[in-house]
């Protein structure tokens, strides 16, 4: 019989896609990978430390899956193995450790460990061998998910050095994908999927310490490493996203994080005329105050944040902004956090990520002076939460009586809640899914519709998102 293994992930998308390689990689192997860690005869934590909070709940994690299951074998990777070993070799019951530089090289171990042999698609690097040097390259993971959705890692790493945050030191440097390598990874997925996710840590950074065909390395001058380039001149992101675009199928294309200082000079034009790219960007911007976004390590002001927003909406004028924003960063007086609220709310986001700055060891902002007090924080939470709120609320309004695309993932009852008036309750389906803009969508439709691209005309507000009818 087949071992069990079971993946636990925490943290952010890319961690998911890496998780899906895992996964990918421990069934080449001969694993049976299983949804429960009682279930298992190996459980792999991939972590996270973006945060003491994410480093706590990581450590939770490891501790339950343990517990759950005590006769397992337990490998840790990810994040908090990388920037935080320490910790995780305080945990008892912990069998394996990689960071995210030999992540993969766990699968090699854990066939070893069970007498089996790691499969063509087990994520090793070039090759596929056990025996390959845990940082000579990392294969990026694809993740097809039942509702038609695929994912594609393109990036990793980041060199901006922000004071607050860890990731360099969890992920290293930026690097990107072989631009041949991601075409032949769309090739093989084939007809099934209608929407490609480019993740990364700093995808906007795309075309940066490119590796080759089979991943990507440390940096620029790892073993094997040459720069992304495709015929003449380095290929950026947009530049992949058009030559992924030209792949046949019916799919579009959405974007992860972009910083705003790699997205002007045409950016956003050169997406447009792809005719695929969904008309929703997430674009960080921490802060709208410039004295707090220098003390962060930004490398944009204000202004030009404003400015790349403007340059998104003029070439998808219906486009959806989200974005990221911290109160109580060290030294963030009253005025500061005003200025930053004004910038805010002036910027008609459509959804507005708000957090409470947390100092991070190994970080130089949790040296700063002027720490933030807690009950501080929280207050200023609820004002951007506020902002938030009400600039949704106005987008989802103007979006109301439109038709929009909506790409239809998971189903449930007829919840009693549910809309009633046209297009409600045609059958005991609701469905839910997204549209290009990123709106979360309700219809009720037949039950066949999974992985559907629909035409929906959206008609009125409901839970987290919009009800509508399916045309």
């Amino acid at each position: 019989m087949a071992p069990k293994a079971y993946i636990g992930t925490l943290g952010c998308k890319v961690n998911q896609s890496d998780s899906a390689s895992l996964a990918e990689g421990l069934a080449s192997a001969g694993f049976t990978v299983v949804g429960a860690a009682k279930d298992a005869d190996v459980c792999v934590l991939n972590t996270c430390c973006v945060t003491n909070e994410a480093s706590r709940k990581s450590g939770q994690a490891i501790r339950a899956a343990a517990k759950a299951s005590p006769d397992a074998v337990i490998a840790v990777v990810g994040c908090l193995s990388q920037a935080e070993r320490a910790l995780v070799e305080g945990i008892a019951g912990v069998d394996y450790i990689c960071g995210t530089k030999d992540r993969h090289f766990i699968v090699g171990k854990l066939a070893e460990r069970f007498g089996l042999r790691p499969g063509a698609r087990a994520g090793l690097g070039p090759g596929g061998g056990a025996g390959v040097e845990p940082e000579a390259g990392v294969e990026p993971a694809i993740l097809a998910t039942p509702r038609s959705r695929a994912f594609i890692k393109v990036q990793d790493g980041c060199s901006q050095g922000c004071s607050y945050c860890i990731v360099p030191t969890a992920r290293g440097e930026a690097r990107s994908a072989d631009p041949a390598w991601v075409l032949s990874e769309v090739a093989r997925l084939g007809e099934g999927f209608r929407e490609l996710v480019f993740t990364g840590i700093h995808v906007s950074s795309y075309g940066t310490g490119a590796w080759g065909a089979e991943g990507f390395g440390p940096g620029p001058h790892g073993p094997g490493g040459r720069p992304a380039a495709h015929g003449k001149g380095t290929v950026g992101l947009a530049g992949l996203v058009a030559m992924v675009a030209s792949a046949s199928g019916g799919f579009r294309i959405r974007l992860g994080s972009l910083e705003p200082q790699d997205v002007g000079g045409g950016f956003f034009d050169a997406l447009r005329a792809t005719g695929r790219v969904c008309p929703h960007f997430h674009i960080p911007l921490q802060s709208g105050c410039d004295a707090v976004l220098r003390r962060m390590g930004r490398r944009y002001d204000a202004a030009g944040y404003a400015s790349v927003i403007g340059a998104a909406r003029a070439a998808f004028p219906d486009c959806s902004i989200t974005t990221d924003l911290m109160v109580g960063f060290p030294g963030e007086g009253e005025a500061e956090f005003a200025e930053s609220a004004r910038f805010t709310e002036s910027m008609g986001f459509m959804r507005v990520h708000a957090f409470r700055y947390s100092p991070k060891g190994g970080t130089p902002a949790a040296g700063y002076p002027g720490q933030v007090g807690g009950p501080t924080k929280r207050l200023r939470l609820r004002e951007i939460q506020g902002i938030g709120g009400r600039s949704f609320e106005g987008y989802a309004a103007g979006r109301i009586g439109r038709d929009a695309e909506v790409l239809l993932e998971s189903a449930s009852g007829d919840p009693a809640d549910a809309p009633t008036g046209p297009g409600a309750k045609t059958s005991a389906t609701l469905w839910e899914g997204y549209t290009g803009d990123y709106l979360r969508v309700y219809a009720h439709g037949p039950a066949d519709l999974a992985g559907r691209l629909a035409k929906v005309r959206l008609t009125s507000r409901y839970k987290d998102g919009l009800y509508g009818a399916i045309l």
